[in-house]
């Protein structure tokens, strides 16, 4: 266990004038210096009349004692007689005090119990000593002694004699119990405070005549961090009680909201993971965790009646231990429109209390939204106000919702698509679009949720937690026979545009995306992880496979962000993955096309259908099996040396569009090539990664282009070495003119050795073979479009180059 005190401190080395006296007289003691476990044997003195190591079970009969500098571990509950403690001596259990003279913890000691301390015998701090419970302190029968520090973290009570002089600290985290006996405090009580119930919650019972009911006797944590301030006391307290119990407290006079500055904490200190948090009603500013705060973790979060927690757009706040949210209090999730503008919280203890959502959407552009409380009902979204339109499919068509059913609830996990469109789109007369504001509040999903659709086919399936949950993490999701892949909106451009994600762990990571609101160049796998997120209150489209389907959503599911253990693929490098996008002046559309083992020609699980846009604005890619329009086509593995598959395209507004190509992840033998058999363009993908076209006539079009993959599977384009070739270099030029091929060499080379020019096949099929008697000769190439590879030897001199033929 952590040595708090000792840390905190710097615990002295204190060498006692007149100490030894104490060693005499027990029966037990530690080696002065020495540091280890109560078990070992190596910590305990055998000189004189000691009789080394006590019993290891801890139940001790005779007097101990744990010298100055030592640092000794007890590794269990302890049940001794008569201990005396001039060095360190934790405890990692529970402490028995209740036989002969109790135990005395000296000036510069210092007993760490990581348990209970029940006592009915005496315990006394002496001056420069401390005393830390982490359990509770119960003392009956005997008296409680202090000159020094007593910290308790959980709940104190005394049916005995207890004096805290004025030398002494008494500080309680939990409740305060006084059952009888005398109870005094001495020194300047009216201007030195000596006992602190830190907990505002803290439940206090004592008699009438008790001194704990006297005005201004006990003193709070505000008190103990004013009267204390500048102590290594208060560092320790904060350390083992106000982080744990009770939490770090807001101040309520602060001028900012700034989570993360330490002035607008009590204590100075802002809180950490292991740190319990509480938010005051205050007359300043309420604190607001942001986006640029990174992930917030802390412990127990309470906050009280008036007070307010915000999480802007992006913030991140995990809760590990319980979550309090008083009647009267709120803690907000705010939520924005664009990249980033999700804010997101993950409980994973006990929540009391409601959260209120707050969106703000703008206007005339379509959402798929879900709720993130329980017992959600359309009126949270305003159904039926000016302009707020709602649809929501059911039985495999489209419902509307009105004012007359704005009551209704919504089905577990279910969707809808929304839209703003009101008739004054400027109420407030800014000259700018209003914002349609989207609020509610209720208790949140913090358990599993599920729901049968009992419909084949497709559905609105809503997140229902307040955080992102992972459409690839397989361990959140019960969900057989659902298809693997999921459909949702995202800003591309200026539209709102259908982004597909293919969880099947056999897909490649780069082939599970078809288009991303990153740039093609920017897509990794990191990128396509991230897309498996489903943002809080977000709808996607998913597709059941037969009626009846149970789908549930676990809250293992649940994340911030990526989880980075997830980041390596669970396929190989040999898998070829090929990233198409087309782009015009308003947005943007993309299409995957990849080949692994284990998936075929046909329509199987490597494969997503697409899902068409409804803006016309939007200029839509994709391939197609039989008559399935798919965003992600998965092949097999590239096997032939020659494939083809024409590539779709959907325009409805004219104008230039332009198709690009990514073949960063595409680590096969074939060479990529794109051809517009319209103009005749034949294109290396590789060398022109861009081709843009003009528009002309709108609709479909399946005939127009393709891409080709061809692979050499012969050493035509290698000099031959074992055949005395010689790499030409510059010496042989080599190139293609609308379906002829020019091959040019200096007259010296040809005077000295006339050479010949061979046309292949780009498999390695001989075509044709041309002999070169002048400086200049041309080859007229096959009819048919196509790569072709030129080979050209004028004597030991070779050079070989592939050339496209574009004419028709």
């Amino acid at each position: 266990m952590k040595k708090l005190y000792m840390r905190k401190l710097g615990l002295l080395v204190l060498l006692m004038v007149g100490g030894s006296w104490q060693v005499l007289l027990a029966d037990y003691a530690s080696k002065s210096g020495e540091s280890g476990d109560f078990e070992s044997t190596a910590v305990w003195s055998t000189k004189g009349k000691f009789n080394g190591a006590p019993p290891v079970n801890g139940d001790v009969n005779q007097a101990l004692i744990i010298e100055t500098g030592s640092i000794i571990t007890r590794n269990g509950d302890f049940n001794p007689v008569t201990v005396t403690v001039k060095g360190e001596f934790i405890v990692n259990g529970n402490y028995t005090n209740n036989q002969w003279g109790g135990v005395t913890v000296e000036n510069g000691g210092v007993l760490e119990i990581f348990g209970d301390l029940n006592a009915s015998a005496n315990v006394t701090v002496k001056g420069g000593g401390t005393l830390i419970v982490h359990g509770s302190l119960t003392s009956s029968n005997a008296g409680i002694t202090s000159h020094g520090d007593i910290i308790v973290v959980g709940n104190f009570s005394t049916g005995s004699s207890t004096t805290v002089h004025n030398t002494g600290n008494l500080v309680v985290g939990g409740n305060f119990t006084h059952l009888g006996g005398g109870f005094d405090v001495k020194g300047d009580v009216k201007n030195d405070i000596k006992i602190y119930i830190l907990n505002p919650d803290a439940v206090i019972t004592a008699p009438s005549w008790s001194k704990i009911n006297d005005p201004g006797i006990a003193g709070d944590l505000a008190d103990f961090l004013t009267d204390e301030a500048g102590t290594d006391l208060v560092d320790v307290v904060n350390e083992v009680l106000v982080s744990v119990v009770m939490g770090y407290q807001w101040k309520t006079d602060v001028t900012t909201s700034i989570w993360g500055l330490k002035d607008n904490w009590s204590g100075n200190k802002v809180p950490t993971s292991n740190s319990s948090v509480r938010v005051k009603n205050s007359s300043g500013a309420y604190p607001e965790i942001r986006k640029e705060d990174d992930l917030i973790e802390v412990n127990n979060l309470t906050i009280e009646p008036g007070a307010t927690l915000t999480l802007k757009p992006g913030a991140q706040l995990t809760v590990s231990g319980k979550l309090t949210i008083a009647d009267g209090a709120s803690l907000i999730m705010e939520h924005e429109y664009g990249e980033g503008g999700m804010s997101s919280l993950i409980t994973n203890g006990e929540v009391v209390g409601k959260v209120k959502t707050k969106i703000n959407l703008p206007q005339d552009q379509w959402f798929y939204l879900g709720s993130s409380r329980k017992d959600a009902v359309f009126s949270d979204f305003s159904a039926g106000a000016d302009g707020v339109i709602i649809n929501v499919y059911r039985a495999n068509q489209w419902w509307g919702i009105k004012s007359g059913l704005a009551s209704r609830a919504l089905r577990p996990l279910e969707g809808m698509v929304t839209n703003y469109m009101p008739d004054n789109p400027d109420k407030d007369g800014d000259g700018v679009a209003d914002v349609r504001v989207i609020e509610y509040e209720g208790d949140m999903h913090i358990t599993e949720v599920s729901r049968t659709f009992d419909e084949q086919g497709f559905h609105l399936l809503a997140n229902p937690y307040p955080a992102f949950v992972d459409w690839q993490g397989g361990e959140g999701w019960e969900r057989v026979d659902v298809d693997p892949t999921i459909w949702y909106r995202a800003k591309i451009g200026e539209e709102m545009t259908f982004v597909t994600y293919n969880n099947d762990p056999a897909v490649p990571t780069m082939g599970r995306i078809a288009l991303s609101p990153y740039k093609l160049t920017e897509i990794t796998p990191e990128v396509v992880q991230e897309h498996s997120l489903i943002a809080p209150s977000q709808a996607v489209w998913i597709k059941t496979l037969k009626p009846g389907v149970e789908t549930t959503i676990l809250p293992s599911v649940r994340r911030h962000g990526m989880d980075i253990s997830r980041l390596k693929s669970s396929r190989t490098s040999d898998d070829s993955v090929i990233r198409i996008e087309a782009q015009n002046s308003f947005s943007r559309d993309g299409a995957v096309i990849f080949f692994a083992d284990g998936f075929t020609e046909g329509y199987d699980r490597g494969d997503a259908e697409k899902y068409f846009n409804d803006s016309k604005n939007i200029p839509e890619v994709y391939t197609r099996i039989d008559d399935r329009s798919l965003a992600i086509n998965g092949l097999p593995a590239l096997k032939e040396n020659v494939h083809s598959i024409p590539l779709s395209v959907r325009n409805r507004v004219e104008g230039e569009v332009s198709l690009k190509f990514d073949l960063r992840y595409f680590n096969g033998e074939h060479s990529v090539y794109f051809e517009d058999k319209l103009t005749g363009a034949f294109l290396n993908v590789a060398r022109n990664s861009t081709y843009e076209y003009s528009v002309t006539q709108t609709g479909e079009d399946h005939e127009r282009f393709a891409i080709h993959l061809y692979k050499v599977t012969t050493d035509l384009e290698e000099v031959r070495v074992d055949n005395d070739e010689i790499a030409a270099g510059d010496a042989i030029s080599i190139k293609s003119v609308a379906g002829k091929v020019l091959v040019s060499v200096g007259m010296d080379l040809v005077q000295q050795t006339p050479g010949h020019i061979e046309v292949y096949t780009i498999d390695g099929r001989k075509i044709s073979e041309v002999p070169a008697r002048s400086s200049r000769t041309l080859v007229i190439l096959p009819n048919d479009r196509g790569v072709y590879i030129i080979r050209a030897q004028f004597g030991q001199l070779v050079k070989s180059e592939r050339v496209v033929n574009t004419s028709k």
